[in-house]
């Protein structure tokens, strides 16, 4: 299996990040303290709750003292804890992910008309082929994984790493005519050049006297990765553990209805707002959790146009036989590092879950636009000439542009889970990042052209020197459906 350079940086960076937290998490970790009432299991019976008695006071806030739950590791742990949540220690995610992004704007590309009206735009019989549209708004699927662990049985601090990848996505286009040069193919452009100015276009075929090939690809490549440290902010349990005395049995739902109708007297603040929205509050069991840590998002794409003539019969200037080869090259890379910080809400209500996100990454986007074009002529008898610029991509507008700017990235998201057993939730979610200020390279292309620049044989350029290159900013967003299941041990 071949692992792109892209990803292989990525997860090389994640493995050792989660090398170091690893090594550190006995500094992370709050001080446990064994319980001092000696404790077994039967079975599937809980550990019980340590005597008041016998347990430090510095232990003995309301609200924070929790036995070793079902599905743990087997030990004792008494401390400052939330045992909101599905159990256990370590957490594996797996993410199917059905996701829209923003399309690109592209140029018209390529037309075809009749013969007289030579593929110029705005003419009677002129259609455009490609291009003038958005590309890359429809669907496509791909995978997200994220890992962690609590650093502590009490579950109110952890580490999380997480990796999501759109993969590649490309469009092909392809246009190619009869040896007689027909249908006429060309490729439209707006020209500046004084005595031409207006629409105009470079011919491809013409049945006159040449035939020839125009192809290209667009492509798109999206990913995340990140890490994070995931802190406990509040902790509400008012009526004790869901499944009642069964591990996650099938009498779920009747130990969750019981142990909150036992659990909480008619005294209680709960008991008082039971039948209004605080009391909804009140009585359910739900978890705020603070993450803060690195972010890296990176958007890549390209745009490739390739022309493959050939003069069939001579014209003009043209020789038969003689043949030409370009292309135009536009490329650009968006990527972003910086700080992440956001909050996580988890409600709990017998085997179902709601968990809400809201975070936000803030930091350096550095864009980095490459243009290139090149044109290889060659006459018969005489030895291929190459030079620079191709159609969009001229001496005026060829090079590598970079530059660096600080934004803020959100992200939202929500996911309903229902636990399948005590290990396994299955969960069905939505995201939407927002990322403005990206360079898209099919939005770099210039669309107005010199003619004179264009490379001819004997040909001095005069005039404005177009194409040029001015940042185009554009923004991009990212949204779909996710399907996965969480696996806790």
């Amino acid at each position: 299996m071949v692992i792109s350079p892209r990803i292989g940086k990525s997860v090389l960076f994640v493995a050792l990040v989660g090398a170091v937290a690893l090594a550190g998490s006995r500094a992370f970790a709050l001080d446990e303290t064994p319980s001092p009432t000696p404790s077994t299991r039967s079975g599937k019976a809980l550990t019980p709750i340590p005597d008041a008695a016998t347990t430090p006071d510095a232990l003995m806030s309301p609200g924070t003292l929790i036995p070793t739950y079902q599905c743990m590791p087997e030990e004792d742990c008494v401390l400052r804890a939330c045992d909101v949540g599905p159990s256990g220690q370590h957490w594996f995610r797996a993410d199917y992910l059905l996701w829209w992004t923003k399309g690109v704007r592209v140029v018209p590309l390529v037309t075809t008309s009749d013969p007289d009206d030579g593929g110029i735009i705005g003419m009677p019989t002129t259609e455009i082929l490609f291009g003038n549209e958005r590309i890359h708004g429809d669907s496509r699927s791909n995978m997200r994984f994220s890992f962690g662990w609590w650093l502590h049985c009490g579950r109110t601090s952890g580490v999380e790493f997480d990796f999501m990848s759109l993969g590649d996505s490309a469009t092909d286009f392809r246009f190619s005519c009869s040896d007689g040069g027909q249908p006429l193919y060309a490729r439209p452009f707006f020209d500046v050049f004084q005595p031409l100015e207006g629409e105009n276009a470079e011919l491809v075929c013409h049945p006159d006297y040449l035939r020839g090939t125009v192809d290209g690809r667009i492509s798109e490549y999206f990913h995340s990765t990140g890490v994070n440290l995931r802190v406990n902010l509040c902790c509400h349990d008012p009526c004790g553990s869901c499944c009642g005395e069964d591990t996650c049995g099938e009498s779920c739902e009747e130990g969750c209805e019981e142990g909150c109708d036992s659990g909480c007297s008619e005294n209680t603040r709960a008991a008082m707002y039971c039948n209004g929205l605080r009391g909804a509050l009140q009585r359910s069991r739900y978890r705020v959790d603070l993450i803060a840590g690195y972010r890296n998002y990176q958007l890549n794409d390209s745009l490739r146009v390739n022309e493959h003539l050939y003069v069939f019969e001579d014209h003009e200037f043209l020789r038969e036989g003689t043949t030409f080869d370009l292309y135009d090259d536009f490329r650009s890379r968006n990527e972003f590092h910086g700080a992440e910080l956001g909050v996580i809400t988890q409600f709990h209500r017998c085997r179902w879950s709601l968990e809400l996100l809201a975070k936000m990454a803030l930091g350096n986007n550095r864009q980095v636009v490459d243009i290139a074009g090149q044109t290889t002529t060659q006459a018969p008898g005489d030895v291929p000439v190459t030079v620079p610029g191709g159609l969009l991509a001229l001496d005026t507008n060829i090079g590598r542009y970079t530059r660096d700017e600080f934004i803020v990235i959100p992200q939202f998201g929500a996911e309903i889970g229902y636990q399948l057993t005590c290990r396994l939730r299955a969960y069905v979610g939505y995201n939407f990042i927002y990322w403005a200020n990206v360079a898209r390279a099919a939005e770099q292309v210039d669309y107005y052209v010199n003619s004179s620049y264009i490379p001819q044989e004997g040909q001095e350029p005069s005039g404005p020197a177009r194409p040029q290159f001015d940042w185009k900013d554009s923004n991009f967003w990212a949204q779909g459906i996710n399907l996965g299941l969480d696996y806790r041990f």
